[in-house]
């Protein structure tokens, strides 16, 4: 498959290098500008780890274009249901997710389970801590934000989301302790504190190649599909219990 690759990062190059380890061609695609259009001519599908600010232009670039987008770009949340409503009227094919990790994602799958378990046991309060690299922009990771709304959703007592920064925190209210530190590529722990004990899920990322092979591996798969997906749907985890 012929994969282009926009934004050349840290994490453009973990995917270019694990897109040719699986035997893709690659091409490196441009940030879209004001002054400049992005070539889609040459290409199956696209891979996007730009930023927040250019990530909207790019993949309705490469949608208008007819061609698969897969965008690991986080921080531009507020125009998904744009991209989705453009996705449906063209017939395109786009996979949106905070993030490419396959053990991540099984996380996310525990700490739905997790959410509809504990919403039972009202003596328990969840906390989340996240913690990145300085360099990460968005704060909380988007990641975190993901799992947060599943344990906004699913715990009738939560009733919205913070961070520890924000103004004092009110009843039904789940902190997000965001941190950044030199060389985390990237921590997400959930705890549910009570008076006698804690439980804890944690997802401890070691390296990046886990993202790019994740994102990678949803290109693949969206060939010959069309519609809206998220790396749920790549992973298939609806067929689980």
């Amino acid at each position: 498959m012929k994969i282009g690759i926009i934004g050349h990062g840290k994490m453009g190059k973990a995917v270019e290098s694990q897109a040719l380890k699986r035997g893709h061609t690659i091409f490196l695609l441009p940030l879209p500008s004001p002054t400049a259009s992005v070539e889609f001519a040459d290409i199956d599908c696209a891979i996007d780890f730009s930023h927040a600010k250019v990530a909207l232009g790019a993949v309705t670039e490469c949608l208008l274009a007819g061609k698969h987008i897969v965008s690991g770009t986080t921080g531009w949340n507020d125009h998904l249901i744009f991209v989705q409503n453009l996705c449906k009227e063209l017939d395109g094919s786009f996979c949106w997710a905070p993030n490419f990790s396959p053990g991540m994602h099984i996380m996310m799958h525990l700490n739905g389970v997790l959410a509809d378990i504990m919403d039972r046991f009202k003596a328990y309060t969840p906390n989340l801590l996240e913690i990145h690299h300085t360099a990460k922009k968005d704060s909380p990771s988007g990641t975190a934000i993901a799992i947060a709304d599943q344990i906004v959703g699913k715990i009738d007592r939560m009733k919205q989301w913070k961070l520890k920064s924000d103004e004092a925190k009110t009843e039904g209210t789940l902190t997000i302790d965001a941190r950044r530190e030199k060389d985390v590529k990237g921590i997400h722990r959930v705890n549910y504190r009570s008076a006698q004990d804690t439980i804890s899920l944690r997802h401890h990322a070691l390296s990046r190649e886990g993202f790019a092979l994740g994102a990678v591996l949803a290109a693949e798969w969206m060939e010959n599909k069309t519609g809206y997906f998220t790396f749920e749907d790549v992973l298939d985890f609806k067929t689980m219990p």
